[in-house]
């Protein structure tokens, strides 16, 4: 399942995967393609291969361009494994170019609900 954040500390917004680990800082748009493709933690992968006419709707207020580019991040991290994964396992990934820091972490865990107990880092 995936959570998005807005992060004032960064002035960017966050997409957090509870399966993969996955810290990803991202653009509003992202954030909002990321909540608008799964908005009950379901794995609908494979994504379409164009962002969806409802989503770009509700998106009407920046560029078609700018849309498409972040759709196409989007389905990268998936393709990637960074979201949308069903692992069955809750974790943090504490390293490599998709990580959290320790304040992260915490941030992540006071609006998940997700214990210390329950995570593992990678």
């Amino acid at each position: 399942m995936t959570y998005t954040f807005y992060c004032p500390s960064e002035g960017r917004h966050i997409i957090y995967d509870t399966e993969s680990g996955a810290v990803i800082r991202s653009t509003e748009i992202e954030a909002y393609i990321c909540d608008a493709l799964d908005p009950c933690g379901e794995d609908i992968a494979p994504l379409p291969a164009k962002c969806p006419s409802d989503i770009r709707y509700e998106l009407a207020r920046f560029a078609s361009t700018e849309v498409s580019e972040a759709y196409e991040k989007v389905k990268a991290y998936c393709e990637a494994g960074l979201i949308y994964r069903d692992t069955g396992k809750i974790n943090i990934r504490t390293t490599g170019e998709y990580s959290a820091s320790d304040e992260m972490i915490a941030f992540v865990i006071s609006k998940t609900g997700i214990s210390r107990a329950e995570l593992k880092t990678v």
